[in-house]
């Protein structure tokens, strides 16, 4: 486990990265207790797999609802729209800018 909270691959020096969802359930179950950034991280994964992107999403964003230092209804707004634009489109286009933007804010990292 990385010390921002996030799971690590079994047998690689990498983090959980966005396009592994098998690798992604299992440090999930790995670990007793996952921070918003890891499940941040963890949500991500689930793009690929639109049926149950949309719950994972959803739950993230209750999850920053509660969480999340002085957060706004813009904030969750703009979280949900992130989550929602980089479902829509492929990788490295301009929703992944501006989540990997959102994720810096917060001093997060997104996963390569």
């Amino acid at each position: 486990m990385t010390s921002q909270g996030i799971p690590h691959a079994r047998g690689s020096n990498a983090p959980c990265g966005p396009g592994n969802l098998w690798i992604a359930e299992s440090a999930a179950r790995d670990v007793q207790t996952i921070n918003l950034e890891g499940a941040f991280h963890l949500t991500l994964p689930y793009r690929r797999r639109p049926d149950l992107y949309e719950c994972a999403a959803a739950r993230w964003i209750a999850r920053y609802a509660a969480e999340a230092h002085r957060v706004t209804l813009a904030d969750i707004e703009l979280a949900t729209g992130l989550l929602r634009g980089v479902a829509r489109e492929r990788p490295g286009r301009d929703a992944q800018a501006a989540l990997e933007a959102f994720a810096t804010a917060y001093g997060w990292r997104l996963a390569a």
